[in-house]
């Protein structure tokens, strides 16, 4: 149960675990990739971001 409390404090912010550009970089690769609004490839690359880091 620790374990689980610990990630996810630390995935609070998951655009805090890259940089702004390449942040930005993913999600323009999510966008044109797969055709979807900006503001729903920012929440896929934040879960992916939260995957990794877990």
């Amino acid at each position: 149960m620790t374990l689980a409390l610990d990630l996810a404090v630390a995935a609070k912010d998951p655009r805090g675990l890259v940089t702004p550009e390449l942040f930005d970089q993913m999600v323009d690769d999510v966008v044109a990739f797969d055709k979807v609004t900006r503001p729903y490839a920012e929440r896929g690359v934040e879960q992916f971001l939260v995957f990794m880091k877990a």
